[in-house]
């Protein structure tokens, strides 16, 4: 072997030693440009580099070799090495220049595709983490009790509480829903819905919810998708006889334009299908089927596709509201609130007062004199009045609602004319039993306060009564049983409130089980709206009026508000506010 070989053999050696030491570093900061000048710097020294690799080449395998055993072999005791520079090669130092690795960038989840409740967007969840809300409102933390308000707030069926399964995994969640349904003699437990839910940052998010027995189900439209209107829903056909009501729903309430359309089926049919003209004022919402049992009326199967709206926009309001002019239930434009024509004639004793438009009768409190007055009612397309309720001897109607489904089911809170009249003030409640015969019972408010002030308000199913409770210097939205409560602390609180909200005036409840109230704050008038114990602020109108009525259309998606010296502003979802003129003061309104 020449020299020459030797010297390419020790080269070839030398190299593949660097090399696999260099593969152990990993450089850091600026460390991979000073390694690339390092290695340019040894390619100028080429010329002279391969007498020297000559001469030490020996060695530097000696080395390389002792260096492999000490790094295999075990070490029994600590050590230290001191490396002094020798001949030209570079000793690396500590370079302060060289900074540390950055963290990280960590991606922010995505909000969910088909998760419409009880948010539906990102910053609507962040807003209400940023407001403390897994404190104030636990339950968009807790599956099973966000399952349960979503089918009681936002499907409307109050009754589906009993927990048959439950499945928590992760960053999803399963909650199988029922309740006992009554069929002549016996208690059957039925599964009634399964509500799925996603998490997202800090709380739970409904997606969707399926038929707990599996029949009721959607082909359309899928979940996540993009709706325009008329929204075509269908599924297919089971059973024998069978009815299911179609509904287009958003977190601000009712969304279809129309009536709620209901499709028969069975015997074979293969598919059902129906179209939904709707409006929407939020981008989310959700599709939802109810099929009512047969036996006792409940629900039997409910089903539940989270969808998006092609176009959001403000909703329309109605043509028409109703007022007083000159002691007469009045129609009023609702573009401006100009007078359009009388509903009632001329009456002596005080006239008209609290008209509220139910059905295709407008109802209002006739007075007759002095602590002297009665719940009636007159068509819209007019006609002769009728007495619908009369308060009991020594006291007068101060307010009053009347359920939707049943204008013949009524309350009214009265109060007694003189001090010799006691109870001060009382929650009535007529439940009509027949066409002949109304059973009476009653809320006591023995001395004022506590007093409601307002109008009480029926929920959609009949069961509660929603009152504003003035106790003092402070005042709750409370919700009291139809048939079972007996005094004035018989009563929950459906709406969370911060005493920053301001002070409640006067509720409503629109169709969808939401409740309406408005609030004096000092600085303006708040309307806000309460869903499945959520409450937001739906509009505020600036300055120190005090709020005196709210008047909400059945879907929600419109309000008139009134203050005590009779001015009043429209609102529509998705919109403004306006303020509308009528001739005269008009306090209480209705639409």
């Amino acid at each position: 072997m020449s020299a020459d070989d030797r010297d390419v053999r020790l080269e070839e050696l030398l190299r593949t030693s660097l090399y696999d030491e260099a593969e152990t570093i990993v450089p850091a900061g600026d460390g991979l440009s000073r390694i690339q000048g390092r290695v340019n710097t040894r390619r100028a020294r080429a010329a002279w580099w391969h007498p020297v690799a000559a001469l030490g080449g020996v060695a530097v395998v000696a080395v390389a070799g002792f260096g492999a055993y000490a790094l295999t072999r075990t070490p029994t005791h600590p050590s230290s090495v001191n490396a002094s520079n020798t001949g030209d090669t570079p000793t690396p130092t500590p370079d302060a220049s060289v900074s540390t690795p950055s963290a990280p960038v960590v991606s922010k989840p995505t909000f969910p595709a088909s998760a419409f409740y009880p948010f539906t967007s990102a910053a609507a969840e962040q807003q209400w983490a940023a407001q403390d809300g897994p404190s104030k409102q636990p339950w968009v933390g807790d599956p099973e009790q966000l399952a349960k308000l979503f089918v009681a707030s936002f499907v409307q069926q109050p009754g589906v509480t009993d927990v048959f399964a439950r499945h928590i995994s992760g960053r999803t969640a399963t909650i199988t829903l029922g309740r006992t349904l009554h069929d002549g003699n016996r208690a059957v437990p039925v599964k009634v819905t399964t509500v799925s839910m996603v998490h997202f940052d800090k709380a739970w998010l409904v997606v969707g919810a399926s038929d707990g027995g599996g029949e009721l189900k959607l082909t359309n439209p899928k979940p996540g998708q993009t709706l325009t209107s008329p929204a075509v829903v269908a599924g297919p056909g089971y059973g024998v006889d069978e009815n299911v009501r179609v509904d287009v729903r958003t977190v601000n309430g009712i969304a279809r334009t129309g009536d709620v359309p209901t499709v028969a089926f069975g015997n074979g049919v293969p598919q059902w299908s129906t179209t939904v003209p709707f409006v929407a004022a939020d981008p989310r919402g959700a599709v939802v089927v109810v099929e009512l049992s047969m036996a006792d009326g409940g629900p039997g199967r409910i089903t539940a596709v989270g969808v998006n709206f092609a176009t959001v926009q403000a909703a329309s309001y109605p043509q028409y509201f109703y007022g007083v002019k000159n002691g007469r239930v009045a129609k009023l434009s609702s573009r401006d609130g100009a007078a359009i024509s009388y509903l009632t004639p001329a009456e002596p004793g005080g006239g008209a007062s609290d008209p509220q438009l139910v059905g295709d009768k407008v109802y209002y409190v006739d007075g007759a004199g002095t602590c002297v007055n009665a719940l009636r009612s007159v068509p819209v397309a007019g006609g002769p009045p009728t007495t619908v309720a009369q308060p009991d001897p020594g006291y007068a109607i101060a307010g009053f609602g009347v359920w939707a489904r049943d204008s013949r089911v009524n309350t009214f809170f009265e109060t007694s004319c003189s001090s010799a009249v006691t109870p001060q003030g009382r929650l009535v409640l007529d439940n009509t039993i027949d066409d002949t015969h109304t059973e009476r019972s009653y809320v006591d408010f023995p001395a004022f306060p506590p007093q409601v002030v307002g109008d009480p308000s029926y929920t959609p199913d009949g069961q509660h009564v929603i009152a504003v409770v003035r106790t003092g210097t402070q005042a709750q939205v409370r919700q009291y049983s139809a048939y079972q409560a007996k005094s004035v602390d018989d009563a929950t609180q459906p709406c969370s409130t911060d005493p920053s909200s301001g002070l409640p005036t006067a509720a409503q409840v629109d169709s969808g089980g939401a409740v309406w109230f408005a609030t004096q704050t000092g600085s303006g008038m708040q309307v806000m709206r309460c869903a499945g114990g959520q409450t937001s602020v739906a509009f505020t109108v600036a300055g120190t009026d005090t709020p005196a009525d709210v008047a909400v259309t059945t879907n929600g998606q419109s309000v008139l508000l009134t203050d005590t010296s009779g001015a009043v502003w429209r609102w529509t979802a998705g919109g403004s506010v306006v303020q509308l003129h009528p001739s005269v003061p008009q306090p209480q309104v209705a639409w």
